[in-house]
């Protein structure tokens, strides 16, 4: 067990998968957890299931030796940093796990070093569900001796903790399971589709795939619900093409050509076969 499981942690960010990660984190740890978020409700759920309130940054950096950024985007967590690196901070260590871009990271890490605080990337992958549960997977970027001493904090909130390499590769990861993910939802709300058009039940495309080389854990998951009819409404491609470039093309050190490869148009795809003569497969 790691000593740091009985230090003082702070977390910052109580959202939908911040608060149920803190909760298990609160659960779990031998020490006192501090939690501050900008939403009074979401630190009294924390305090009533055992964590501290902080009552603001400057509270938390001068309890905390390990703090754990659960925030919305890179901004926020940039800004959250550099408050917990300001005198008489007692924190030691930060480990970030929100979607940050690979840039961000990579300088927050050589910031915080100037003080004397170690840091670690661990995005999270798998939706609010697993939160919940406890079963998130993480990605991490962090020097070897500090993954051994974080490790038995992330498997606190999750079932699967990855050294992915130095700080910085957990982002990369972490994007790039992003990318495939959302491939595979376009693939397979296009095969839906065309399987419509062509007269075939969805369910029994589905109940394929999942038999053959093309079966992945969306796919399943979406067989397990009792409607083809809906999909859940996500991001645009536009953004998340926008997000996963932003991502990786600010690494300080040279664009990674997948990103280029995104920037490129469509090519446009071959009509699909017609079910006979007098029905034309139409595009939406």
């Amino acid at each position: 067990m790691s000593a740091l499981l009985s230090a003082p942690i702070g977390f910052v960010g109580l959202g939908v998968m911040g608060e149920p990660m803190c909760a298990h984190l609160t659960a779990r740890a031998k020490g006192p957890v501090l939690v501050h978020d900008l939403r009074d409700d979401a630190v009294s759920r924390a305090v009533a299931a055992g964590a501290r309130a902080a009552g603001s940054l400057a509270g938390l950096r001068t309890q905390a030796q390990v703090v754990f950024l659960c925030l919305a985007d890179g901004e926020a967590t940039r800004e959250t940093c550099r408050a917990l690196s300001e005198p008489a901070s007692e924190v030691r260590l930060v480990i970030d796990c929100g979607t940050t871009s690979v840039a961000l990271t990579q300088s927050l890490a050589g910031e915080l070093a100037e003080y004397g605080i170690e840091f670690a990337d661990a995005p999270m992958a798998r939706m609010r569900q697993a939160a919940r549960a406890g079963s998130l997977s993480f990605m991490v970027g962090a020097a070897p001796d500090v993954f051994t001493r974080i490790e038995p904090l992330l498997a606190t909130m999750g079932s699967d903790i990855l050294h992915c390499g130095p700080v910085g590769s957990g982002q990369v990861v972490k994007t790039m399971n992003n990318m495939v993910l959302f491939e595979t939802v376009h693939a397979l709300a296009l095969s839906v589709r065309v399987c419509r058009k062509l007269g075939v039940d969805p369910r029994t495309l589905l109940t394929a795939l999942g038999h053959g080389s093309a079966d992945s854990g969306r796919c399943a998951s979406k067989a397990r619900t009792s409607s083809m009819s809906t999909f859940q409404q996500g991001p645009s491609p536009r953004t998340t093409r926008a997000r996963t470039s932003r991502s990786l093309t600010n690494s300080p050190r040279r664009p990674a050509p997948t990103t280029h490869c995104w920037r490129r148009p469509t090519p446009r795809s071959p009509a699909p076969p017609r079910a006979d003569a007098a029905t034309p497969i139409t595009p939406s």
